[in-house]
């Protein structure tokens, strides 16, 4: 259990970083960042689907579809606002 805290803070750390903020990698990505999160999100909420039988975890497939349609609409805003 502790590996997994130490790689949770480490990761946390990393995206918080401003080396990886401002690398190539991450402002490719954050232009299709809403569309990963809902991707996600569909994937999971499907294999939660088919091999549940409780409600409890519709909870969290069905959150990371919300993120990423907040994150589109607010990446939409800053692109009126910058245009």
């Amino acid at each position: 259990m502790t590996y997994k805290l130490i790689l949770l803070i480490f990761f946390i750390y990393f995206v918080n970083s401003k080396t990886y903020k401002n690398s190539k990698f991450a402002l490719t990505i954050a232009a299709y960042r809403g569309y990963v999160l809902i991707l996600i999100g569909l994937s999971w909420l499907l294999y939660v689907a088919c091999n549940t039988l409780g409600n409890e975890m519709f909870i969290l497939p069905v959150g990371f579809i919300l993120i990423g349609l907040i994150a589109m609409i607010i990446d939409r805003k800053l692109k009126k606002i910058i245009k």
